[in-house]
């Protein structure tokens, strides 16, 4: 009798070994692919500014840093300003931007987000941002599609007209304006109702 039991045992050692085994050699799922955005198609060419109170077009670029930006995502949260200007590493645009990185408080107490805008290649982009401490995304414009779309394409693809646009958070234009003038015009676009009260000025 001791016998047969030592050999139950056994038998059922052997059972729940080959068990496991055959658990361990069951091959893992993998995980779960994440949902990717559709690509944004770029926006249709035009010849002028957009209106002020016009729609914004949508569109999608990558920044400095390679992430993908989406515009109607960043809407969602805060207003935007497009600086569209010529070209990385010239003294006037180099001002230009600098002005809104010594600015950059000011825009993020008004809750909005500045990106820069040019055709230039994501690694010059990221070399232009950290020699002179952008803190806001500068985006490859590619075939400067984004420039096309907002009337700021240059007689040169690949130097944009300097522009600058306010898009509230409802998605319209605030501001369209050509050339590089002050601050104020950018305050008065960016004061608006759907900017949250402790962000303005005052």
């Amino acid at each position: 009798m001791r016998s047969v039991l030592l050999g139950v045992v056994a038998l059922s050692m052997l059972v729940i070994a080959c068990e496991k085994t055959g658990e361990a050699q069951k091959p893992q799922r993998a995980p779960a692919p994440q949902p990717v955005a559709d690509p944004v198609a770029p926006p249709s060419p035009r010849d002028g500014l957009i209106p002020v109170g016009d729609p914004a077009p949508n569109f999608e670029a990558k920044d400095q840093l390679g992430n993908r930006l989406i515009l109607n995502e960043l809407l969602q949260s805060q207003a935007v300003v497009l600086v569209f200007y010529p070209a990385d590493f010239t003294p006037v645009c180099t001002k230009q931007l600098c002005a809104v990185r010594d600015e950059w408080n000011e825009f993020k107490r008004r809750g909005a987000i500045v990106l820069g805008v040019n055709p230039a290649s994501v690694e010059k982009h990221k070399s232009f941002a950290e020699e002179h401490s952008f803190p806001f995304p500068v985006l490859n414009d590619a075939h400067a599609l984004i420039a096309a779309g907002y009337g700021a394409k240059g007689k040169n693809p690949d130097f944009p007209q300097r522009t600058v646009y306010v898009i509230r958070r409802n998605g319209k234009v605030a501001l369209a304006e050509r050339g590089m003038k002050g601050s104020s015009p950018r305050w008065i676009g960016l004061d608006a109702d759907d900017i949250p009260r402790r962000m303005r000025r005052g």
